[in-house]
């Protein structure tokens, strides 16, 4: 099925569009899809002893590890929730940005026709969906269904929802609305701040402790099975 119905019928870009976040099964971390197990690096914000947060290496920013802590929730509610997350001892925490002069007309060939298949550099989000991750949008360049797309890969983050999560950039044009990303289609634009969406909260640069990496059973598995080659060695030298 084409996109370009579905645009026409909308028209140009407008905060008019009522959409809400649909519940979607719980997505599973995809080794080896994206940079996700590369570039974000985990980190225990407030000394909890668990990892709750991941430092994004490319973007400078931490993204809270918890990707759905209260719900659906209209713009203004969102924004102040993040502004006033205390995680830990740690504040200045915000919603992800976008940037919003991303051209969100119809182009020729479908690829961001009304918001779909932006470039992962037009908002944190839509890097993190698309390149950290790797994930694909729900149609392909010239406008048709694609295989394999929407969320397909959470990494290492925790009830991150196949859904609507807002950012924290107002629509300009108009002051009823506010920009959000979708997961479910790779669809980003901006909507009215009344809608109920999903949000993340991110801090600017690095924050939090460096969480050490746990070896995996068959790690420790080799590693007894060395310690006891070891001491057999040992216990024959001895004996020599």
């Amino acid at each position: 099925m084409r996109v370009l119905g579905f645009v026409r019928a909308l028209g140009a870009v407008t905060v008019t569009v009522f959409m809400t976040a649909p519940a979607y099964a719980q997505v599973q971390s995809v080794p080896g899809q994206g940079t996700w197990e590369s570039t974000l690096q985990a980190r225990d914000v407030g000394n909890t002893g668990t990892t709750n947060a991941f430092y994004d290496t490319v973007l400078n920013i931490t993204w809270l590890r918890n990707a759905n802590v209260n719900g659906s929730m209209d713009w203004n509610t969102a924004t102040a929730w993040a502004s006033n997350l205390t995680f830990g001892s740690t504040g200045g925490w915000r919603l992800p940005t976008v940037d919003p002069n991303v051209n969100y007309g119809w182009s020729m060939n479908g690829s961001t026709s009304m918001g779909y298949n932006v470039a992962p550099s037009s908002s944190e989000m839509a890097h993190l969906f698309a390149s950290t991750l790797g994930n694909i949008g729900i149609y392909d360049s010239s406008g048709l269904d694609q295989s394999g797309g929407g969320l397909t890969n959470t990494g290492g983050f925790q009830d991150l929802q196949a859904g609507g999560y807002w950012s924290d950039t107002p629509y300009a044009p108009n002051p009823v609305g506010a920009f959000g990303f979708y997961t479910n289609s790779y669809f980003q634009t901006s909507f009215l701040k009344g809608n109920q969406l999903y949000a993340m909260a991110v801090h600017p640069g690095d924050v939090g402790a460096v969480v050490a990496s746990v070896p995996e059973p068959e790690t420790y598995a080799m590693l007894l099975a060395g310690l006891g080659l070891i001491g057999v060695i040992g216990r024959r030298r001895s004996r020599t």
